[in-house]
């Protein structure tokens, strides 16, 4: 018997159910001044913000791991989040279909996640609120950066900076 295969988002989407999102770090650091001498950035309007997403797939499920990491010169945040999706049966899932999946589906489903855990720990410790702004689709594309089968990395950046709240 062979095993079908999945060659785009569209047709992954009728197979797959969402089976977890769960944080895997959620970190801050207070550039004190005084005490670190540290300049992390040149204001927090232009605040550098670099995300990254791990894509690993196998017969059974698929699982995205997406990180953002913001620099300020208050501090820096990171936060990564992980979201598995099961398949109904066991799939060839090409490579290009699980990142066109991880950007079609899986970012929109971590992204709010990121988004609320940046600016909780930016009010929290950094003591000055930062909000990721709202993304459309299209707007934060990841293109595949590695060839290994079992773990794609990609790399994508806002176009527009994050901003005070």
């Amino acid at each position: 018997m062979s095993i079908a295969s999945l060659e785009s988002a569209a047709e992954i989407v009728p197979h797959v159910s969402l089976q977890d999102i769960s944080f895997l770090e959620e970190s801050v650091r207070r550039a004190d001044g005084g005490f670190e001498g540290i300049k992390l950035s040149d204001g927090e309007d232009d605040a550098p913000t670099e995300f990254n997403l791990l894509v690993h797939k196998d017969l059974e499920s698929l699982r995205f791991r997406l990180s953002v990491h913001v620099a300020t010169d208050r501090g820096e945040i990171r936060t990564d989040m992980a979201g598995h999706w099961k398949l109904d049966q066991e799939y060839d899932v090409s490579d290009a279909a699980a990142l066109e999946f991880g950007n079609k589906v899986a970012v929109f489903a971590l992204f709010p996640y990121v988004r609320e855990s940046v600016h909780r720990l930016s009010l929290r410790v950094l003591q000055k609120p930062l909000l990721l702004p709202i993304i459309r689709q299209g707007e934060m594309d990841f293109t595949a950066a590695g060839t290994s089968t079992a773990h794609e990395s990609a790399d994508a950046s806002l176009q527009e900076p994050i901003k005070d709240s």
